[in-house]
C-alpha cells in the first residue's frame, strides 16, 4: 500500500496539484454559501414552524460532507474527494426536492383553498318554520370574515409548538398540510 501511495503521489505533476489546490478553494467557497444557507434555514424554522427542520439537518450533512471533500483534495485523495462530492451533491439534490415538495403543496393549498366556496349547505328539513332547504333558499347567510374572528393567542402558541416536534418523513407533508389549515 505505502509503495502504491508513494508512486501514486509522484505520478501527479505539479499542475495537476496546482489544479487540486484550487478546486479545494473552489470547494471551500461553496462550503460557507452552504453553512450560509444552514443558518437561514434554521433561523427560518426558528421564525415559522412550516418551514421543517429538516431543511437545516440535510444542509448540515452537506457542509460536512464538503468540507470532507475540501480536505481530500488538499491531501490529493481524488478517489474519497470524488466521493465525498457526490455525497454532497446527492444531499443538494435531496434538499432540492424538499424545498420543491414544499413549494408545490403549498400552491396546492391555496388552488384548493380558491375552489372551495364559503357556502353552507341546503339542510335536510323542508319546514320554512324550523329552518331548512325553504328556509336557506330565501334568506341570506352572512360567514364571518377571517379577520372578523381572532383566536386565542394559547391556543394559537400550542399549535405553533406542536408543529416543531418532529413527524415521520413518510406523513410530513400531510401533517404541516394540516398545521397549515388549523392556522388559516
Amino acid at each position: 500500500m505505502r509503495s502504491i501511495r508513494k508512486n501514486y503521489d509522484s505520478s501527479i505533476t505539479e499542475k495537476q496539484k496546482k489544479k487540486l489546490g484550487q478546486m479545494a478553494q473552489q470547494e471551500s467557497q461553496m462550503r460557507k454559501e452552504v453553512e450560509e444557507l444552514t443558518r437561514r434555514f434554521d433561523r427560518l424554522n426558528q421564525e415559522n414552524p412550516m418551514v421543517p427542520s429538516q431543511l437545516s439537518k440535510q444542509m448540515g450533512q452537506t457542509g460536512r460532507r464538503m468540507k470532507r471533500a475540501e480536505r481530500n483534495l488538499k491531501e490529493q485523495n481524488i478517489r474519497e474527494s470524488i466521493e465525498a462530492e457526490n455525497h454532497a451533491l446527492k444531499g443538494l439534490r435531496e434538499t432540492r426536492d424538499l424545498l420543491k415538495e414544499m413549494k408545490n403543496s403549498n400552491g396546492q393549498a391555496q388552488q384548493a383553498q380558491q375552489k372551495t366556496p364559503n357556502r353552507l349547505g341546503t339542510g335536510s328539513r323542508l319546514d320554512s318554520r324550523r329552518g331548512g332547504g325553504a328556509r336557506m333558499r330565501n334568506e341570506r347567510v352572512l360567514l364571518p370574515s377571517e379577520d372578523q374572528y381572532q383566536v386565542p393567542r394559547e391556543f394559537r402558541e400550542e399549535i405553533l409548538n406542536a408543529m416543531k416536534k418532529q413527524t415521520p418523513k413518510d406523513y410530513q407533508r400531510m401533517v404541516m398540510e394540516y398545521y397549515k389549515n388549523l392556522v388559516k
